[in-house]
């Protein structure tokens, strides 16, 4: 180091230690409130330059602790179950660090969080001796805290945190200006959350705005970046396309690159750099970037990279374009700039002998600290009305609430006699429609001025949001038209604070003015109170702005949930006669995929809903109607028509149902085909019921038709005189027409009677029966009919009590036994027996005739069915005896049945419940 060096560093030396006995003297000059007012003023400095909530809070809390000479000092924030934690701490070396540790006082709520709420202090400067509950005494014994002083912070009415003193070492007395400090600094606090909370606020907002100027912005600077040199490289880095530029640079031709891998351009040393880029750019979509590249002759040049992510209409990564540009001339110039801040540096050092001018400057702040900090002071309580009102203006976005709020705080903050509102309207007029006033003063709300009464230059100078005061409204150029109206409320001077707002195209307009008048005398109002009332104004025109936005909102919501609820409605009563319709319904898309099926058609089909959607019902058609279905459902499809059919639905467990399918277009209001909705009706049992029904009526015309012939043929002849000399023939001719009369009348007796039974219209009169009496009784009918065909009938009675309709019982057992009578030969035995089994009583008619083939024991129980067709003419049944005894027992309950072996007899039976109870 040069002598001349030396010097310069010890005539520095003496100028600092020079510098610190000043502001030592200076610090033992000032009282302690003057120091306490430079602290606040420092911190509030603090908060007004910087954004930065986490600085500001770090630096006040520094500050507290070197002014107070205490060990700890922390901000203290609360989450909402009043669980907490220290945010900003201040701590001794050899104290222990709370800061970050989550902190529950089980006392705190219930006895200090209101009081702090509404600005409680509290000072203690012995925890031991203070009166706390012994839970709050050991959680500050954790933290070592012998005696503490604690402040709230408040954000508006709502306690945010604590700012805390701790002293450790031992107990402590607080005094009165050490409280009053840290309740100005805690006041401060507040200010600077609030500042930072409304700039991250704004700063969102910014950041929607800002982001297409920001797209925009940086694909500008890329294009400007890329004029030297521009590529494409394919996902795995290599080039697809090169311009003549890029190639010159790396010392190629162009179509010496393609196909090349980026990183045999780069220099050795830079790979990992331009790797570490590359992977930032994949990450982020664009990275830029300085580094060496070697070209193929191996020189080493400076190369500058923009690198923009392209991708696929997928979303998926396919490469990136790379803009290049050379700037070995500027890496050039930035060496010889280097050189040229080392010559600065120098010259710096040179003028460090100006720190002498400090010491002025310290006496020069000295003098106006005090009145700083009165201005401070001002507009410290300024803000803080200013944040009260405008707190309360937004609390609410309804304007009933909103316009009361504000004309009553502007009123009282002003001290004015009367403040109002008064709203513009697009014809030039207005109306008062808010107004605060003093009792002693008329009112002016609600009255109208038909008559336009702003100048265009007023008008312009409004349009601008500047704040006019009018010492005396009587001498009011711009409003002379108003001085009588003005005369008549007592007004003598005022403020006019225009509430301007925006248009959608930006421009701005006077919504209406915010005015406070003085009345009982003039006054002189101030520029900052005019300033004041401008900014309450523009708060009002954001909280207007916002109560519309709301409003309208609201609205929209209203429309919404009104057209919501009646698609619902419509839904849910479409859904609910379609879940509840007794046929199927399917709906199918303009492609004729299946979309929907109600429970009847999956029923029907006895398919799942996921089995009948898409293509999946065709599974379910029989595939000889399959095939013909398909060609004529596109036929119908193109034609947009309407479709009926006829098929056969096969189920899973192999079953057949038929089916009858109509289908109806749905077209739009374009008439294009949105697809079909068609309903499924099974016609399985209705198909059956008609064939029963014209098999039945068949056999009926067959049965009437045979005993009908012999009736006229029989009276034909006597009505002939054919056989008037023959009474023999005759009377045998009568005879045949009267048994064949009564033929006919059993066989329609039969025919209503099982009619009857089948349509559930006989109402079975049951009652408690002796099974043996029933049984006696049905043998004693056919006694007289056993005896003339030689039949020996015989009974084995059961003495029990069985629940029946004993009509009915009879008459099965006798249909049952006649049977058996006619069919049995002279001399054979018919038994009538009885037994209980288990839950039921078994009856039991045996015969030994011809007996019934195999393949009719089921059949002889349909209507009109004989083992032999000439029973009907030889025996005089009807063919519906067997099917009227087995509806009786169905109905009962029980079962019937036959045994039988031909030639040698047949057993009939048929099973009656016991009842439970």
């Amino acid at each position: 180091m040069s002598q001349t060096q030396q010097q310069l560093a010890t005539e520095i030396e003496a100028l600092q230690a020079e510098v610190a006995r000043l502001k030592a003297a200076l610090k033992q000059a000032c009282p302690p409130q003057i120091d306490q007012s430079w602290l606040v003023n420092e911190i509030a400095t603090q908060i007004r330059r910087s954004l930065d909530l986490e600085e500001v809070l770090e630096t006040t809390v520094t500050e507290i602790r070197r002014f107070l000479a205490t060990d700890r000092v922390i901000i203290f924030c609360f989450e909402p179950d009043r669980v907490g934690r220290a945010i900003a701490e201040s701590v001794g070396a050899e104290w222990r660090s709370i800061r970050s540790i989550s902190i529950h006082d089980p006392c705190f709520s219930e006895q200090y969080a209101d009081l702090y709420q509404q600005g409680h202090v509290s000072a203690n400067s012995d925890i031991c001796a203070s009166g706390f509950r012994q839970c709050y005494i050991d959680m500050l014994a954790q933290f070592q805290v012998r005696a503490n002083l604690v402040v709230p912070i408040l954000q508006g009415e709502g306690l945010w945190g604590l700012l805390i003193a701790h002293h450790c070492c031992a107990p402590r007395s607080w005094q009165p200006e050490e409280i009053s400090l840290l309740q100005k600094l805690a006041t401060q606090v507040g200010i600077a959350i609030q500042q930072a909370e409304l700039y991250q606020q704004s700063q969102r907002e910014l950041m929607e705005r800002k982001r297409n100027e920001i797209v925009l912005r940086e694909m500008s600077e890329a294009l400007g970046n890329a004029v030297e040199g521009i590529s494409r490289l394919d996902a795995q880095g290599r080039y697809i396309a090169v311009n003549e530029a890029y190639a010159h640079m790396a010392g190629y031709q162009p179509e010496e690159m393609l196909g090349m891998d980026w990183r045999k351009t780069v220099h050795p040393e830079d790979l990992d750099k331009l790797t570490a880029a590359y992977q930032a750019m994949v990450a982020d979509g664009k990275v830029e970037v300085e580094a060496r590249g070697v070209r193929k002759d191996r020189v080493v040049f400076y190369k500058q990279l923009f690198m923009v992510s392209a991708y696929n209409d997928r979303k998926q990564f396919t490469g990136h374009h790379c803009f290049m540009k050379d700037i070995g001339e500027r890496k050039q110039a930035e060496a010889v700039l280097q050189r040229l801040n080392q010559d600065l540096e120098s010259r710096v050092q040179i003028r460090t002998a100006e720190l002498s001018q400090v010491n002025c400057d310290l006496q020069q702040e000295l003098r106006f600290r005090q009145q700083a900090e009165a201005a401070l002071q001002r507009q410290i309580a300024r803000e803080r009305v200013l944040q009260s009102i405008t707190q309360k203006i937004r609390q609410s976005l309804d304007l009933c609430e909103v316009l009361p709020t504000a004309v009553d705080e502007v009123r009282q903050l002003l001290q004015a006699d009367r403040a109002l509102i008064f709203q513009l309207v697009a014809d030039g007029t207005g109306a008062v429609v808010q107004e605060s006033v003093l009792p002693d003063y008329p009112v002016t709300a609600e009255m109208r001025f038909p008559d336009e009464w702003f100048s265009q230059a007023c008008y312009e100078y409004y349009c601008q949001g500047n704040p006019r005061i009018v010492p005396d409204v009587a001498v009011d150029d711009w409003a002379a038209c108003l001085a009588e109206f003005m005369a008549s409320v007592c007004v003598k001077s005022k403020i006019v604070a225009p509430i301007v707002q925006r248009r959608k195209d930006g421009s701005p307009f006077v919504w209406g003015l915010l005015i406070v008048h003085a009345c009982s005398d003039y006054r002189q109002w101030q520029q900052d109170e005019a300033e004041l009332l401008q900014q309450i104004a523009d708060q009002m025109a954001i909280a207007l702005q916002q109560a519309e936005l709301y409003q309208q909102l609201q609205q929209e919501l209203r429309e919404r949930r009104q057209t919501q609820a009646s698609l619902q409605q419509s839904e849910a009563l479409f859904r609910s006669l379609s879940e509840a319709s007794p046929i199927g319904i399917f709906r199918n898309d303009a492609e004729g995929k299946c979309i929907y099926t109600n429970p009847r058609y999956r029923e029907i089909t006895g398919a799942t809903l996921e089995e009948t959607l898409g293509d999946g019902w065709q599974q379910f058609i029989h595939p000889e109607d399959l095939k013909k279905l398909l060609p004529e459902r596109s036929a119908d499809m193109l034609a947009k028509q309407e479709s009926s059919v006829e098929l056969r639905h096969v189920r899973k467990d192999g079953t057949v149902r038929l089916c009858k399918i109509k289908a109806a277009p749905i077209l739009s209001t374009t008439h294009d085909l949105l697809g079909y909705v068609g309903t499924v009706e099974d016609i399985t049992e209705s198909r059956a019921i008609e064939q029963m029904k014209n098999e039945f009526i068949s056999i009926v015309s067959h049965e009437l038709r045979t005993p009908l012939a012999s009736i006229r043929g029989s009276l034909g002849l006597l009505a002939s005189d054919v056989l008037k000399d023959d009474p023999d023939t005759a009377q045998h001719m009568l005879d045949i027409a009267t048994i064949e009369t009564e033929r006919l009348v059993r066989l329609v007796s039969d025919i209503l009677d099982l009619e009857r039974l089948e349509s559930n219209k006989v109402v079975l009169d049951k009652q408690w029966c002796s099974a043996a009496t029933l049984m006696q009784q049905s043998i004693e009918v056919l006694q007289p009919l056993a005896e003339e065909n030689q039949i020996h009938l015989s009974c084995s009675p059961l003495s029990a009590q069985i629940w029946v309709a004993p009509d009915r019982i009879i008459q099965t057992l006798v249909n049952l036994l006649g049977n058996a009578i006619k069919f049995s030969p002279p001399s054979s035995h018919v038994t009538l027996t009885a037994s209980i089994q288990a839950n039921r009583i078994l009856f039991q008619v045996r015969d030994r005739g011809r007996g019934i083939p195999a393949h009719k024991l089921e059949e002889i129980f349909g209507r009109f069915q004989q083992v032999d067709a000439s029973d009907s003419r030889n025996e005089g049944g009807t063919g519906l005896g067997l099917a009227i005894c087995r509806n009786i027992v169905q109905q009962h309950g029980g079962k019937i049945w036959v045994e039988s072996v031909v030639g040698k007899g047949s057993t009939f039976y048929f099973t009656i419940p016991i009842p439970t109870e």
